[in-house]
């Protein structure tokens, strides 16, 4: 389970230098597939569950950002939700929620989102 998190952090970093190339979609894949690598890991030891649950929580927020880029604004609000389940605080996801919403015409919502964000 080491390995396995060693190794989606690895694919993380790759997602991360794809986004900022602008290959959102290739960007996208690498952070699906590493949020799908950590779908069950109740059975890790405490110590690479903590890392294997924070990556697949930045790597949700990750899908946000390439969604919003692409105007995918339901998948974004999706991914937000994903990582506001585990996080009701994360700023991050937050505000990218707000975007979607905004992107989506849910301007109550946006606003909301804006409000936990300040």
């Amino acid at each position: 389970e080491e390995d396995k998190v060693e190794f989606a952090t690895s694919r993380k970093e790759v997602g991360t230098q794809l986004f900022k190339c602008g290959r959102l979609n290739m960007a996208l894949a690498k952070y699906t597939k590493v949020a799908d690598l950590f779908n069950y890991i109740d059975d890790y030891k405490e110590e690479n569950r903590a890392k294997a649950q924070a990556l697949k929580q930045a790597c949700e927020a990750n899908k946000a950002a390439c969604y919003l880029k692409l105007k995918d604004f339901e998948r974004a609000a999706t991914s937000c939700n994903e990582v506001l389940k585990g996080d009701p605080n994360n700023v991050k996801a937050l505000y990218r929620r707000a975007q979607a919403e905004l992107g989506l015409k849910g301007f109550q919502a946006c606003i909301a989102d804006c409000r936990k964000v300040v």
